[in-house]
């Protein structure tokens, strides 16, 4: 099918459906365009959309450019949010990191999912930060950094002339770390510490995050299908499953997840660590 020597065609592929499209040029500028399947869309009409494109473009006009142009510029957060979630769940991302991007949305972005990307401002964007501080220092940043990503997927994915980033005028506020390191000599008052702990399977986690050196959530989440001989597969950490591992058990931490599964207590000596218990 065609217009004036060029125009849309149908084709069929390995799934038995085809695609009309337009071929045309505007200027310089060659462009392929998909009307729509060929099952789902009649031939007049893919002539009529053929014909309408092709007339603009000897007028120099792009019309399925500006068509896409202007939605691009009504690309809203909502939209923008919407994908970039989608390409985390390509990527795999850990269900901790979607769940707290999710909270976060709901709890300071989604008052804004109608704003289009293109009008928010520097100011509008310092003002929403400022106002979320009300909720806590480290909630408003986390916030704002979610909003700087979601902003820059949209620019380098979705649109390519979106203003630059608005989160550039954050100021962040000053979070208070609660982590701190313990020192050799502030082990052994420790390690007491959790010896006396009433609950046993507290007294059992906390020692097993010391003797493997996992994350809180890593240590509260193996399962004893991941023990592999000498290892313990985590498949699913910080950062997702891309960035899985194996770590390596040792003979007293193989012995301690023992006598865990047995519901004991798991008391284990502090010889091996040079420590004392007294």
């Amino acid at each position: 099918m065609g217009y004036r020597g060029t125009g849309a065609r149908a084709y069929r592929g390995r799934t038995g459906s085809g695609t009309f499209f337009v071929h045309y040029r505007v200027g310089k500028r060659q462009r392929k365009v998909t009307l729509g399947r060929v099952n789902e869309l009649a031939v007049a009409d893919a002539r009529a959309r053929a014909a309408e494109i092709m007339v603009a473009a000897h007028q120099g006009r792009d019309v399925v450019g500006e068509r896409e142009a202007a939605e691009r510029a009504r690309l809203t957060l909502a939209d923008a949010y919407a994908e970039y979630t989608k390409a985390l769940k390509r990527k795999e991302a850990s269900p901790k990191t979607l769940l707290l991007n999710d909270h976060n949305w709901r709890k300071m972005l989604r008052p804004h999912a109608g704003r289009e990307l293109n009008t928010l401002t520097r100011r509008e964007v310092r003002t929403w930060h400022e106002g979320w501080g009300h909720i806590g220092p480290t909630a408003a940043n986390h916030g704002a950094r979610l909003l700087r990503t979601v902003y820059n997927y949209a620019a380098k994915r979705l649109a390519e002339d979106l203003p630059p980033n608005p989160c550039v005028a954050v100021e962040f506020f000053a979070e208070r770390g609660t982590r701190r390191l313990l020192s050799w000599d502030e082990l052994p008052a420790w390690w007491g510490h959790v010896l006396s702990l009433s609950n046993p399977v507290r007294c059992a986690y906390w020692k097993l995050l010391l003797l493997s050196g996992l994350r809180m959530t890593d240590a509260a989440t193996i399962r004893w299908e991941e023990l592999r001989g000498e290892f313990l597969h985590r498949p699913n950490p910080k950062g997702g499953r891309a960035r899985a591992y194996d770590l390596p058990i040792t003979e007293q931490m193989l012995n301690h997840l023992r006598r865990s599964s047995r519901g004991s207590p798991a008391v284990i000596s502090c010889e091996p660590l040079g420590l004392s218990c007294r």
